[in-house]
């Protein structure tokens, strides 16, 4: 099994078990931000939203590759750690988790912080 497609699965198993951590329900209660950029964090977490692991597997009739041109179905872990066109405010994430961990960053209060920032610097996980 090549990489990039064990890190699918590995994608795809911590968004039907990311269940929510203290450190999650912190984060809920205290987050003041911007409407749309808390619904794109929970649409991180949970893996519904706009990106291509989610066309593929609910609406196929759209593309799934990432627009980078480096990933044939755009998983959230390529946004989050690969992915060039992010490359330029990833250093919010790697202060909440230097290997860029997904549970680091979709779990806890520290993490899910640094996405928020990730969100609103970037437009990740928003519809192209």
């Amino acid at each position: 099994m090549n990489s990039r497609l064990a890190w699918g699965f590995l994608d795809l198993w911590f968004t039907f078990n990311a269940n929510f951590t203290a450190g999650a329900h912190q984060f809920y209660k205290e987050y003041g931000g911007p409407r749309h950029t808390h619904t794109r964090v929970i649409q991180a977490i949970t893996g519904h939203g706009f990106v291509g692991a989610y066309y593929h597997l609910f609406l196929p009739d759209l593309p799934s590759s990432c627009p980078c041109g480096t990933s044939d179905i755009q998983f959230r872990l390529h946004i989050l750690s690969e992915c060039p066109l992010y490359e330029e405010h990833r250093h919010l994430l790697l202060a909440a988790s230097q290997d860029l961990s997904p549970s680091a960053i979709l779990r806890t209060h520290k993490g899910l912080t640094a996405l928020a920032k990730f969100i609103d610097a970037s437009n990740a996980f928003g519809k192209s």
